[in-house]
């Protein structure tokens, strides 16, 4: 078993995995529902990941679940995540 931490309280709550920069390497996006983030941890290929990168959803959004797939029809792995007190949906465009 492995374990890559995501920070005190941020409770992570769903995860999703794929290629997210485009390195032929496993990634993960986790939602953390706590802190309003969700945090990329790049794969290196060896079963270890670099730290998580935080990216702030919005004050009290509540990210609550996640999946990738390519949105924009651009050979890029986009992320979507639903908000539970936003009552939403944001999506995140690969842009390079």
């Amino acid at each position: 078993m492995m374990t890559f931490l995501t920070g005190d309280s941020s409770r992570p709550c769903w995860i999703t995995l794929n290629d997210f920069n485009q390195d032929n390497q496993l990634d993960i996006v986790v939602a953390n529902s706590n802190d309003n983030t969700i945090g990329l941890l790049f794969g290196y290929g060896n079963d270890s990941f670099q730290n998580q990168i935080k990216h702030l959803i919005g004050y009290n959004s509540r990210p609550y679940a996640i999946a990738s797939g390519d949105f924009n029809k651009d050979s890029r792995n986009d992320i979507v995540v639903a908000n539970y007190n936003k009552k939403g949906v944001d999506i995140f465009l690969k842009k390079c």
